[in-house]
């Protein structure tokens, strides 16, 4: 079932229609209020439609990071995973793959 939510940003009326929980979809508007009042503070002189994609690039650049991240750990799990096992295997007589 999707959830409406309407919401107002930078002054401007927006209604979000999503599968997502509610919660889940005022979290995200909430995210984006902070980016925006963020870039704001940093970029007083700018029109609010530049505000907004400062506060995208920021979001953009912080997904990318942890995303990075994230395959880093993903990598890292399967190299420690594939030791065990081969240290598992040449105590064992049992082969586990």
């Amino acid at each position: 079932m999707a959830e409406t939510l309407k919401v107002e940003i930078l002054g401007r009326p927006i209604t979000l229609k999503s599968s997502i929980s509610r919660e889940r979809l005022e979290y995200i508007v909430r995210l984006l209020a902070d980016k925006i009042t963020e870039a704001r503070h940093m970029f007083s002189s700018i029109s609010n439609e530049e505000v907004v994609i400062m506060a995208a690039l920021n979001l953009a650049f912080e997904y990318l990071e942890i995303k990075e991240d994230w395959q880093k750990l993903q990598q890292e799990v399967e190299n420690k995973s594939k030791q065990l096992i081969d240290l598992i295997e040449t105590r064992s007589s049992l082969p586990l793959r």
